[in-house]
């Protein structure tokens, strides 16, 4: 009996840690802030793929989801996944996806990734160690810091209508090792409610760097899903875009029939740069961002959506409207 009681005592200790979580603009603009500093420092030394500093920022990410109410993935006891990548041009170390599982007992699941590895760094003096580090900040430090901060609310019981799989791909700038790993080997023989739909975030950092504008490819590969999309939110204006070149972590999923969206603020001058800085994160357009996926979540009718194979037409107008936007 005491050993119940205990259980009971720690039990709602631990409810009431997360239910103290506040979800004001400026505790969740403090956290994003916090998460994309700490992805994007020097000591992380740009989280090249399938190195010990990517394991690095997994860490981090872990320590993160250890704070929530998340769950591990059904019949996984780590957060963190780990495989080798086998190809005979590119040799690399053991690579890791981190990911999490919130289940609210419903009849369908969403999964929600961000890549969280970087292209790394260039020694410029050896005798110095002096080094030239690409930290990322908007490459995906903002997508992770976006997924860590909805991952927080809906750990919460926000919005329970879905299931959810929080993923955290690793080693995507090297091959789309991470998602590709999960869906050749996980999916398969994955045992939730059917996954209906990908959501993905990859660079979510420069809003208004060029128009106030975001991208969100995507629209034509589910039945009905460009309904639920809006044509403007806030003052953002949203450009839909049918389809996405295989460039990012939805690929994988769509070739397994799973609709995507895939949000991004495009590509900045400063991109794959030693430039992609911390400083010049617009932090407000990744709250954003995470404002209106809670939206599209809140009112998707998530059972109506449906793969579509989308026609090849739509991919070189992606393509062409993709090159405009440079």
């Amino acid at each position: 009996m005491r050993q119940l009681n205990i259980c009971i005592f720690l039990s709602f200790i631990h409810l009431t840690l997360f239910s103290q979580i506040s979800f004001t603009d400026l505790d969740r603009l403090t956290r994003i802030t916090k998460d994309v500093k700490a992805l994007s420092h020097d000591t992380m030394m740009g989280r090249k793929s399938a190195t010990k500093y990517e394991w690095k920022a997994g860490n981090y990410i872990i320590s993160e989801l250890n704070k929530i109410s998340v769950q591990k993935l059904p019949g996984y006891e780590s957060f963190r996944l780990a495989f080798t990548i086998n190809n005979d041009k590119i040799k690399r170390d053991t690579t890791a996806d981190i990911i999490a599982y919130i289940d609210n007992g419903a009849p369908y699941t969403i999964i929600l990734g961000a890549h969280y590895d970087h292209i790394g760094y260039e020694v410029y003096d050896i005798t110095k160690n002096q080094y030239l580090i690409y930290n990322g900040a908007d490459d995906n430090a903002s997508g992770v810091a976006c997924l860590l901060e909805l991952a927080r609310h809906l750990s919460t019981g926000f919005l329970p209508q879905h299931n959810y799989i929080i993923a955290f791909w690793g080693s995507e700038e090297i091959g789309l090792y991470g998602s590709t790993y999960f869906c050749q080997k996980i999916l398969i023989n994955l045992k939730v409610p059917p996954i209906i739909l990908y959501i993905n975030y990859d660079m979510v950092g420069s809003l208004g760097y060029k128009k106030n504008e975001l991208i969100l490819y995507g629209s034509a590969t589910g039945k009905n899903i460009k309904k639920y999309i809006p044509r403007k939110y806030d003052t953002v204006k949203i450009i839909k875009l049918p389809v996405s070149f295989s460039f990012s972590d939805h690929t994988c999923f769509y070739k397994n029939k799973i609709p995507y969206l895939y949000f991004t603020t495009g590509l900045p001058k400063v991109y794959h740069t030693i430039k992609d800085e911390f400083r010049l994160i617009n932090f407000n357009g990744i709250l954003f961002t995470l404002k209106l996926t809670e939206y599209i979540l809140e009112t998707i009718e998530i059972e109506s959506i449906r793969y579509n194979k989308a026609c090849s037409l739509n991919y070189i107008i992606t393509g062409v409207k993709l090159l405009m936007s440079k």
